[in-house]
């Protein structure tokens, strides 16, 4: 889709949120641009199959993802519309040790020095927990406890603990050897 096209639509949704914008909120309104712009993109470079790409489904997605912001209070749109750092902190941060710990699963070295990095960063966002937005409470706390398990893995691998998405590769992994294996002997 073109640039000028994707413009197009984010003026015209951009438009009927100011319609219905809390106060007239101008970094509200700024913020849902970039919203608009994320979500696009988002669906744009989606690598489902079965998503359609064109105009219509766009707008149609976009109808539906303004329906529940008019449907939210000026507090919930702030949560929803400007980005929770705190959140953004735990969220890459646990990403990274899942990222470590599948390394160790698959017997890659791991430095020392990247791990002890990871544990500082780790340690210093258990107070990001308590600073989340409300809407990501859970997650943040869920990301956070496996974040938790999978250092514990990366530092002892021998363990049988793991978190639960850990479990599942490993799992994976397992049967993906055997397989492997099975194929080289035939």
């Amino acid at each position: 889709m073109e640039d000028n096209k994707i413009q197009e639509i984010i003026d015209e949704f951009s438009r009927r949120f100011i319609e219905v914008c809390p106060n007239g909120n101008t970094k509200l309104i700024n913020e849902y641009e970039i919203h608009l712009r994320n979500l696009i993109e988002a669906i744009l470079s989606s690598s489902k199959p079965n998503m359609k790409k064109d105009e219509e489904t766009i707008k149609s997605l976009l109808e539906s993802d303004l329906k529940f912001i008019k449907s939210c209070t000026e507090k919930e749109i702030e949560d929803i519309l400007i980005k929770d750092k705190h959140y953004e902190d735990i969220r890459k941060c646990s990403g990274e040790l899942f990222s470590l710990a599948r390394k160790v699963v698959m017997g890659q070295n791991i430095e020392q020095a990247e791990i002890d990095e990871l544990n500082k960063r780790l340690s210093t966002l258990e107070y990001s927990t308590t600073q989340v937005k409300n809407h990501n409470k859970d997650r943040a706390e869920k990301l956070y406890s496996e974040a938790i398990a999978d250092l514990h893995y990366i530092e002892h691998p021998q363990t049988e603990v793991t978190s639960l998405r850990l479990g599942r590769f490993i799992s994976y992994y397992k049967k993906y050897m055997r397989e492997r294996k099975n194929h080289e002997r035939d």
